[in-house]
């Protein structure tokens, strides 16, 4: 599954539903600013990011269970085109932290996603 369907499965199909989701979907507001997706079922996985909002800059944090050859963190909007991509390679067990710049992006709902080794976790977030 290529990461645009990813993206878009996480938003509209994936997600674990809850009544703010659902309420958000059925009348065309905003996206809630966070959700949890079922791209993994992996629970040892965290991730993280703030300010949320966000005007200038992010900063995305995410913690390893176990070390990583490659992951990738990516900024996307909700229809799944990618504004930012950083490929991180080596990364050992632990807490990793991330600072993107998102001052010129438009004002509204994306998603950062990490990827590990092809495994996506990803969350929503808005740019003010």
């Amino acid at each position: 599954m290529e990461l645009r369907e990813k993206l878009h499965a996480s938003y509209f199909g994936m997600v674990k539903k809850n009544d703010a989701i659902d309420a958000a979907l059925d009348n065309d507001n905003d996206l809630p600013p966070s959700f949890e997706n079922d791209l993994n079922e992996e629970e040892d996985f965290q991730i993280s990011a703030y300010p949320n909002p966000a005007s200038s800059e992010i900063n995305i944090s995410f913690e390893l269970p176990a070390g990583a050859e490659l992951v990738k963190i990516k900024i996307a909007d909700i229809k799944g085109f990618v504004y930012r991509e950083l490929p991180l390679n080596n990364l050992n067990e632990g807490q990793h932290s991330v600072q993107m710049n998102v001052a010129d992006l438009d004002k509204g709902q994306y998603v950062y996603v990490v990827e590990i080794d092809g495994q996506a976790f990803g969350q929503s977030f808005t740019k003010q």
